[in-house]
């Protein structure tokens, strides 16, 4: 405890030892000696499934190297599969295919670098919308069949709307002048579609950028004084999402449902 230890210091002219008390001592470590990087092995394995998600963190088998090294990686998959942090090391993996992968990390500072090789085995899996189907209890039915609330089950996924709900509507508030999305989902984005103009001149229709959803937001109506807002909203998958492709090929980037609010009446655009 402090002020309660002794400490016993040797004169350098004279024999004898002098005691003091002191209430404290701060003992500053000794900087590492300046080292090349090592890893404890050139190779390392981890394993995962298709379209799950794989971590792993390179610094975590270094035992040597001051300063910190930066790192780098290699790999012979698509880049939008993988994020990789150059100053930790640290690798995240959602491969599409089932397979075997390798990534090539080297760890380096001013005094040399180590190369540590790490292999993915990647079984096969559930795509991200098979694994929907069965978080929501409908697996086996396909993109193009109409779920019970008379939405594709395809529509419902990329809403992120359990099939036997209410799909996706606006609500206004006119007097908070807000509106909100109650079936808004964390895992979709969602951008506001708006215009107090119904004409066809498509230019007259603006957009806001909401984010993540969130069900509870308050999102504030962009203009309050026209007599008419007309609205729309629409629901993306997150932009890392691997199924992004798969709407691209079905002909469809993205879901949209539209809303119409006159200063409380509401009906579908169509």
């Amino acid at each position: 405890k402090a002020g309660e230890n002794v400490f016993s210091f040797l004169n350098d002219t004279q024999s004898g030892t002098d005691s003091i008390s002191i209430d404290s001592v701060w003992l500053e470590p000794a900087a590492p000696e300046p080292s090349v990087p090592e890893f404890t092995s050139a190779t390392s394995a981890t394993e995962g499934v298709q379209n799950g998600n794989i971590e792993f963190t390179f610094s975590y088998l270094l035992s040597a190297g001051y300063p910190a090294p930066t790192y780098t990686i290699t790999a012979a998959v698509s880049t939008g599969e993988y994020d990789f942090d150059g100053d930790t090391g640290y690798l995240y993996f959602q491969p599409v295919n089932a397979g075997t992968f390798t990534f090539t990390c080297v760890a380096s500072n001013e005094y040399g670098a180590a190369t540590n090789t790490l292999t993915v085995t990647v079984t096969g899996g559930n795509s991200p919308f098979e694994q929907w189907l069965a978080d929501h209890d409908a697996s086996g039915h396909t993109p193009d069949q109409v779920a019970p609330n008379g939405h594709t089950y395809w529509d419902n996924y990329i809403a992120d709307i359990d099939p036997g709900d209410m799909f996706l509507t606006i609500k206004l508030d006119p007097a908070s002048g807000t509106l909100t999305i109650p079936a808004a989902s964390p895992n979709r984005i969602y951008t506001l579609i708006w215009t107090t103009d119904l004409s066809t001149d498509k230019d007259k229709w603006k957009e806001v950028s909401l984010g993540s959803g969130n069900p509870d937001a308050k999102i504030p109506i962009p203009d309050t004084t026209a007599k008419s807002f007309f609205a729309r909203v629409r629901v993306e998958l997150p932009s890392e999402s691997k199924d992004r492709s798969l709407l691209e090929r079905k002909g469809r980037s993205l879901l949209t449902q539209v809303r119409q609010a006159d200063w409380g009446q509401a009906a579908e655009i169509p």
